[in-house]
């Protein structure tokens, strides 16, 4: 059954179940959350408006993603990129979550694509503030969901100082350097995104959708184990949705909750069989991944304890903060010094982490779940120190962003002490809180510096190559294998596989390779496009064709800069012309 069927036979189940609760028990709703969704989601659905281009980094990889699942008639999908090869969950089930919200919105997938991305910080700050709310009330909760979603790192503090003093312009990669600032010998940088980054970029990516799916998670655990045995159970479906949209992340969130069962007392067996049946279910699914590029080594380099408190120096203090009783006691604190001196010598960022991981096992066996989460986020941290998995950059890039709203969510309970309690110790918190809004002030703007006001993330092929754009609809209520120019990631090459979900025959080779561990084929299959549009001989061009299940060639600006490709040698292999529209012609294999 197609996708969009399946999908909207599910959605009209849902829709029947609530209308007959709202017939029996009325229609109850808690307005301040639904606002506060509200407001986030057209706060950054205004965002998309400015600049709702669906180009550059690797959004043209998310787009093509999700519109070869909303054509998809049996899953796994088609992978856009690699003719006959299908998609690993690994790498698409979260854009499964992007495609569900495109049909619910009716929309084209180019503007669902943006409604999307708005859906992922409203949720989050959500699911965000219901938590603190608990604890808060309610500025002060939206405070704290300020702080784990939408605060920056002490890097961008220091550079937009440093402009300030030097009489320098902000500019636009001012949004992107925060995010490279621990240096990797392989990469140059690894990558050290944090959630409001992660939200202006809007890549729509696996490790962005699974924040929200996070915080529920925490969310939920925190209510099971303090008030419901039953609602922990929603944690096994979640915990295995989690690991399908990020296993990073599942990763961190499972060593949070074995840390708890191992030691605490409450509700073990309930803990012990909900995680077992997670377990069990996401082994069933890993078997079933593919993954060519996830092995495991031993770190060879340590962190830069100067690079890492430039990016966590702020969240790690406000970690501290959540422990300010234990700290006042001199003793405890002494000993502490000595170990994070002690381990400095080892790992340079155990300075500031081992004390934190002493810390917040001490409250855990108090049983104080919130220090869990500051513990998981420190252990986590500290693996990527010896651990790699796939690449140091990648590692760092995953683990980190998990451990920040660790980290972040439970400091973000004591934001009311801060503001409430007049001391110098609040005022430098204060202060540091101030820091971390430089950040979302002064990026936002720098990223979003246009004034498109559309949703359509085809604004630039419309300006830019309009022959394209009427192409790509006139193809998209079509299935059948496309061909098209092959040429490096991250390019325009890929625009007729990326916005009809067509599959190509190869696009974007240094990703496929990353996800197959095919470079010989890869090879082989660009060398035979390049064929396809430059030999004279038709008999070997008709082979190509064959070989791939080719249905439909295209020829545009791109085919002839980089191939010098000629619609006359198809029509002498008796191609059938079926599109024209200025330089873009479509052909169609006629069997």
């Amino acid at each position: 059954m197609p996708f969009k069927i399946s999908f909207y036979f599910v959605l009209l189940i849902f829709v029947a179940i609530a209308a007959i609760y709202i017939a029996r028990n009325g229609f109850n709703t808690d307005r301040k959350c639904e606002l506060l969704f509200a407001v986030v989601f057209a706060y950054f659905i205004f965002l998309r408006s400015l600049d709702p281009n669906i180009f550059g980094a690797e959004k043209f990889m998310d787009m093509a993603f999700i519109n070869s699942i909303l054509k998809s008639k049996t899953f796994p999908p088609n992978d856009p990129y690699f003719a006959g090869g299908k998609l690993n969950i690994y790498y698409y089930f979260a854009h499964v979550i992007g495609a569900a919200v495109t049909l619910i919105s009716f929309a084209k997938p180019e503007v669902g694509y943006n409604i999307a991305m708005a859906t992922i910080p409203a949720f989050s700050f959500l699911v965000t503030f219901c938590f603190l709310n608990e604890f808060l009330e309610n500025k002060f909760a939206i405070l704290g969901s300020v702080f784990v979603l939408f605060s920056g790192n002490l890097y961008a503090a220091f550079e937009f100082f440093y402009k300030l003093l030097n009489n320098c312009n902000i500019g636009f990669l001012f949004y992107w350097n925060a995010t490279r600032v621990i240096e990797d010998s392989t990469f140059g940088y690894a990558i050290t995104e944090f959630p409001y980054f992660s939200f202006i970029h809007a890549d729509f990516h696996a490790h962005v959708v699974a924040i929200p799916v996070t915080l529920l998670c925490l969310s939920i655990f925190y209510d099971f184990y303090n008030n419901s045995k039953l609602k922990g159970y929603f944690l096994i479906p979640l915990l295995f949705i989690l690991f399908a949209t990020n296993p990073w992340s599942f990763s961190t969130i499972f060593l949070l909750f074995s840390t708890i069962l191992l030691v605490t007392f409450k509700y073990k067996k309930d803990l012990l069989l909900i995680l077992s049946s997670s377990f069990i279910l996401v082994i069933l699914l890993y078997l079933s991944m593919k993954n060519a590029s996830s092995k495991l080594y031993f770190a060879e380099e340590r962190t830069n304890l100067i690079q890492f408190i430039e990016f966590f120096g702020i969240q790690i203090a406000f970690a501290y903060y959540y422990f300010i009783d234990e700290i006042k006691m001199l003793k405890q604190s002494l000993i502490l010094m000595a170990i994070s001196v002690f381990s400095y010598f080892f790992i340079p960022i155990g300075l500031v982490i081992t004390p934190l991981i002493f810390l917040s096992l001490k409250k855990l066996l108090k049983e104080d779940i919130k220090s869990s989460f500051i513990f998981a986020a420190c252990v986590t941290i500290m693996a990527a120190e010896f651990f790699v998995i796939d690449c140091r950059m990648n590692t760092i890039f995953k683990f980190y962003l998990t451990s920040w709203i660790l980290l972040t969510i439970a400091a973000a309970t004591k934001i009311k002490d801060i503001f409430k309690v007049s001391n110098k110790f609040n005022f430098v918190m204060m202060l540091l809180f101030v820091l971390s809004l430089i950040y979302p002030v002064f990026a936002t703007p720098v990223r979003y510096y246009k004034s498109e006001l559309s949703l359509d993330g085809l604004e630039f092929m419309k300006k830019s190559e309009i022959d394209d754009y009427k192409a790509i609809n006139w193809l998209k209520d079509k299935d059948g294998i496309v061909v098209e120019v092959v040429c490096d990631c991250y390019s325009y090459c890929s625009r007729i596989s990326t916005f009809t979900g067509n599959p190509t025959i190869v696009a974007w080779p240094c990703h496929e390779v990353h996800w197959r561990g095919n470079g010989k084929e890869l090879v082989e299959r660009m060398e035979d496009v390049r064929k396809i549009y430059t030999s004279k001989n038709c008999s070997k061009v008709v082979k190509l064709l064959e070989k791939y299940n080719a249905k439909y060639i295209v020829v545009g600006n791109e085919e002839r800069r980089i191939y010098g490709a000629s619609i006359n040698n198809f029509e002498k292999c008796g191609l059938k012309k079926v599109f024209e529209c200025n330089k873009t012609i479509i052909f169609e294999v006629i069997t």
